[in-house]
């Protein structure tokens, strides 16, 4: 009780009775009591209505008090509430937190099965190729240069930088070389002696792409988009010793969609038989203004819609190579070719000598031979390539008896055609050249100039640096 005088001045509490009537009576000391004092007055007056007048007034203060704890009660509820929406929100939040890491847990799960999954389709697929990937090569080449001619024709560009080979060349064998595939990748934009550089970019698509079977060591099969076997110079002129492709060459098939068996006798001889119907290029072989139809209009010819077949051998005699080949364009011509070629190695300071003489003879078909003078043009080609250690001399030397077959020319006039190439080479590096070019070629009247006028002479200049891979 001591609290309470400590807390109020004058204020001391005596003794605490109770009455007959159950209610509360207290002493006050004479301080306390004194109705001068302003807090003697209040609890003067509190000390008569509790001993005179409780169950008047009483009621009144316990209204009173009533009235305030009925007051307070809501705003305790609210705070009550606000505070229990409070602990909602925490537990809550740390439920989400609790959710949030299980489903963590689990999508890295998930992600793992997912992992695993394509790791194992992965590694099927590796067993699968591995017969392949553990053979496969990637080789190729890319080159370009300077290209200038006179006589292009009208229409026709005398000079111009071209990209003349891009190819990627994939291919691959089954260990023992059951089965395997090859494809190439690119293009070629390099003209002929007999042509102008009106191309700059090689058009880029599959060259040639095919499928080889061996079932035993002796016969191979291949089926797809083939190379043929008949010919001398490379499409793809970087793994030729000249530049540009040559008079002969010019002619010489393309490309096409086929088969081809092979049979080989040991290691120096093979033969070959393959049939052919899709071209890659769709205007090889093609001639306009061959005749005049039953309605005056112009005739074309061209081997696009027809099937063709080619068969041939090769065989190799004391380091001396001979291939013959027979190549038939169903309803259009054919071609009849040898190439033998022949090395020899450290002759007189020289490192080698190559040489190579390729000849063809091609003739109309009976039903097409009537639109022209001659039925038939027999020529041949002389390739000598002279060898230091970085430094080749390629010459190539043509001759074509073309008289009025209009096979290489489109010309009554150019009866026979002189051709002379010359291409200095340097290797920087064993896959790395810069070479340049000069050739001439004779053909009466078998050229124009871009005014459309007649001349019997071409020069052509070209230079050219290339990468092989």
């Amino acid at each position: 009780m001591d609290c309470f005088s400590n807390c109020i001045p004058g204020w001391k509490l005596g003794a605490v009775k109770m009455s007959k009537g159950g209610y509360v009576k207290m002493a006050w000391n004479q301080d306390f009591a004194n109705q001068k004092n302003a807090i003697g007055k209040f609890a003067h007056s509190l000390n008569t209505w509790l001993k005179h007048g409780f169950w008047r007034n009483g009621r009144i203060i316990l209204a009173m008090v009533t009235a305030v704890v009925l007051s307070i009660m809501p705003l305790s509820m609210l705070y009550a509430d606000d505070q229990g929406k409070k602990v909602k929100e925490q537990v809550g939040q740390g439920l989400t937190m609790e959710t949030s890491e299980d489903e963590t847990i689990k999508q890295g799960l998930r992600e793992g099965e997912v992992k695993e999954q394509t790791e194992a389709e992965r590694n099927k697929v590796a067993k699968l190729l591995s017969p392949y990937l553990d053979n496969l090569n990637i080789s190729g080449g890319i080159s370009g240069g300077w290209f200038d001619t006179t006589k292009p024709g009208a229409g026709n560009k005398e000079n111009n930088f071209v990209l003349s080979n891009l190819l990627f060349d994939i291919s691959s064998d089954i260990s023992g070389g059951v089965a395997g595939f090859e494809i190439g990748l690119g293009g070629v934009a390099t003209p002929s002696v007999l042509s102008s550089p009106d191309k700059a970019l090689p058009v880029f698509d599959i060259e040639y792409a095919q499928v080889n079977l061996k079932p035993v060591s002796s016969i191979l099969l291949e089926a797809g988009l083939l190379r043929p076997n008949s010919g001398y110079e490379s499409t793809y002129t970087f793994e030729n010793p000249n530049i540009t492709v040559g008079a002969l060459a010019s002619q010489q098939p393309y490309n096409a969609v086929g088969a081809r068996f092979t049979y080989l006798y040991k290691d120096d001889l093979k033969f070959w038989a393959g049939m052919y119907k899709h071209r890659l290029d769709d205007d090889e072989y093609r001639i306009d203004d061959v005749s005049i139809n039953e309605y005056g209009q112009p005739r074309s010819l061209g081997a696009q819609d027809s099937s063709s077949y080619e068969v041939g051998a090769n065989v190799s005699v004391n380091g001396m190579g001979l291939d013959l080949y027979h190549y038939h364009l169903n309803g259009l011509r054919y071609l009849t070719g040898m190439v033998v070629d022949y090395t020899i190695e450290h002759l007189h300071g020289l490192k080698s000598l190559y040489l190579a003489l390729n000849a063809d003879y091609w003739r109309w078909t009976n039903n097409v031979e009537k639109y022209f003078e001659n039925k038939g043009s027999p020529g041949v080609a002389l390739y000598i390539v002279p060898s230091l250690e970085r430094f080749m001399l390629p010459v190539r030397l043509e001759y074509i008896h073309e008289g009025g077959s209009r096979i290489y020319l489109d010309s009554t006039d150019a009866k026979d055609i002189y051709a002379v190439t010359f291409t200095p080479t340097y290797n920087l590096l064993c896959n790395v050249y810069v070479r340049a070019e000069a050739s001439y070629v004779y053909a009466n009247n078998g050229f124009e100039d871009k005014e459309g006028r007649l001349s019997s002479n071409k020069y052509s200049f070209a230079i050219e640096t290339g990468v092989k891979f």
